[in-house]
């Protein structure tokens, strides 16, 4: 996916710039009870291979995938790892394959986007100045950075690299041991706010406004530049409590088996009023306290 809102400029030396998007990294989870399934144009085929983290078995398929699962631990679902390397030569587009994911049920729970800056003087040290002047808007307060030593690598990270969401900065070139004025914003979005940015792709959002969404630089012209778009907030979904999981396994089942050995539904109308009475008294009482405080 290539961004071209405009066409591209060009610098004082008469190099073009490029800004590209990508999907870099997915992985997913079918969870127990549903059905493990993908985009029909993708081989079912697959072979053994070593399994990593908390599973024991682990499958691969011809394009790369790894599927991993656990021999008696059926609550773990069946997860699926598709890297950044297996993705740049998948056989469907990596964002066809996402929605087929989410189509089919399964739940996003990493999903990496990388937009590429290619002579756009995009230097990643900029942005630990931009940090280091108060200049950088985002809920992150750790940013660590790294540098090789030996060569010209640099990345400045926005957010620790264990928390649901961060974004890193840094000198692709020189990763890549190539020469040129590369740099690659990448935003990893882990956990529960993987999901939520996995549906922002697939309706359509440009990725460079879910990395504006999570953080943002004052004063910083080639950002501006490149990230010419509104900002887009992911949020974490929404984790019921224990009490809302009692509320609807348990007591749910409770008031449905009553409601039906009654024979009517009038019971489940009492119950409303009863809650909604509950509710506004609690309201009331609360706003009570509130005014007594003021």
């Amino acid at each position: 996916m290539t961004a071209k809102k405009k066409p591209p400029a060009t610098t004082n030396r008469q190099v073009e710039t490029q800004v590209s998007l990508l999907i870099h990294w997915i992985e997913a989870t079918f969870k127990k009870g549903i059905p493990v399934h993908y985009d029909e144009r993708l081989k079912t085929t697959k072979t053994e291979c070593k399994p990593y983290d908390v599973y024991n078995v682990g499958v691969r398929y011809p394009d790369g995938r790894v599927e991993l699962s656990h021999s008696t631990r059926k609550e773990m679902g069946v997860h699926v790892v598709t890297s950044g390397a297996v993705l740049d030569m998948f056989p469907i587009p990596p964002e066809e394959y996402l929605k087929s994911l989410i189509l089919h049920h399964a739940v996003i729970t990493r999903l990496d986007l990388a937009i590429d800056a290619r002579n756009c003087n995009l230097r990643p040290a900029k942005a630990t100045e931009r940090i280091k002047a108060n200049a950088c808007r985002t809920r992150s307060r750790k940013f660590p950075c790294t540098y090789d030593a030996n060569g010209a690598g640099y990345t400045q990270y926005i957010g620790k690299k264990s928390s649901q969401c961060c974004v890193r900065i840094y000198d692709k070139a020189a990763e890549s041991n190539v020469d040129g004025d590369y740099v690659r914003v990448e935003v990893v979005f882990k956990s529960r706010r993987a999901h939520s940015a996995a549906q922002a792709v697939t309706r359509g959002e440009d990725y460079r406004s879910l990395v504006r969404g999570f953080v943002d630089f004052d004063d910083w012209k080639e950002w501006d530049e490149v990230f010419n778009i509104a900002a887009v907030r992911i949020h974490s979904e929404p984790k019921d409590t224990n009490t809302q999981k009692w509320l609807l396994q348990v007591a749910a089942a409770s008031l449905a088996r009553e409601i039906h050995l009654a024979g009517d539904d009038d019971f489940y109308f009492r119950f409303q009023d009863a809650v909604k009475a509950k509710l506004e008294e609690l309201r009331e009482r609360y706003d009570g306290e509130t005014e007594q405080a003021g």
